[in-house]
């Protein structure tokens, strides 16, 4: 596969998940390396409204979107490389996919709630009382995407977490058994493939998208995807070379495929 990547982005639009389909700018605008879509496709995604939602008010005006929220939810904590827990929330359609949209290659559904809003509330309690994040950087997962811990000590680590969490921050909605979701063969995956000290490494051959029409690759050609975790896809060049692409990096540039 060899692909061409532009230095020029264009919004992409938007993923109408309610929908399952992508919605096309219908500007075809022009964006800013920073950006990953245009304001107008970001004000019309009807998800727009939830991105800060705290389950304690709602400006949702979109039907659809209500009704999506209203389908049963799951709190999750999930595990990241050098000892980060997240706390996050997840519809139940798409619960794991969520998960692996994260790159959470480890973690527990810990309760599970009627709608989104009582697991956003939940979500923002335990983040507020126990300072468990709810976020983690996009730059952090690139340079620890590979998990160094065995999957017994990440289990305990979860497990005391989860107890503590119980203890402090009430809610009516935990799980009697919270549900193992365990992903990390993607991890070994990704070492079979490098080092966890080559990280740093290989994220300084990443495409570079300022610099006109170029390879994702000093040889360009892709012969093998090796695995991925959440954005990122590890790759095997055609002159057994490896390279590590972020998906985001590249989101709204122009490719082509051949």
């Amino acid at each position: 596969v060899i692909l061409h990547i532009s230095s020029q982005k264009k919004c992409p639009g938007f993923f109408d998940v309610i929908h399952q389909k992508y919605v096309q700018c219908r500007s075809n605008s022009v964006i800013h390396t920073t950006e990953n879509v245009c304001k107008p496709c970001k004000i019309s995604n009807p998800f727009f409204y939830c991105t800060k939602c705290t389950g304690r008010e709602c400006c949702q005006k979109s039907i659809a979107v209500r009704d999506y929220c209203n389908q049963s939810h799951y709190v999750y904590i999930a595990y990241f490389e050098k000892g980060i827990i997240k706390v996050g929330t997840a519809a139940e359609c798409r619960k794991n996919d969520r998960l692996l949209e994260q790159g959470a290659l480890y973690s527990f559904f810990i309760a599970k709630t009627p709608n989104g809003k009582e697991a956003r509330r939940l979500e923002d309690e335990i983040n507020k009382k126990m300072g468990v994040a709810t976020r983690v950087t996009r730059n952090h997962k690139r340079l620890n995407c590979i998990i160094s811990y065995n999957e017994h000590t990440i289990r305990m680590l979860l497990e005391r977490k989860i107890d503590a969490i119980k203890a402090s921050v009430y809610s009516r909605w935990y799980l009697e058994k919270s549900i193992e979701n365990n992903f990390l063969f993607y991890s070994q995956r990704a070492l079979e493939f490098i080092q966890p000290d080559e990280q740093i490494g290989f994220f300084n051959n990443i495409i570079s998208i300022d610099k006109g029409d170029i390879y994702t690759t000093t040889d360009g050609v892709i012969k093998y995807i090796h695995t991925a975790i959440g954005n990122l896809m590890f790759v095997e060049t055609e002159n057994h070379g490896k390279k590590i692409l972020d998906g985001g990096e590249i989101r709204g540039s122009l490719v082509s495929l051949k």
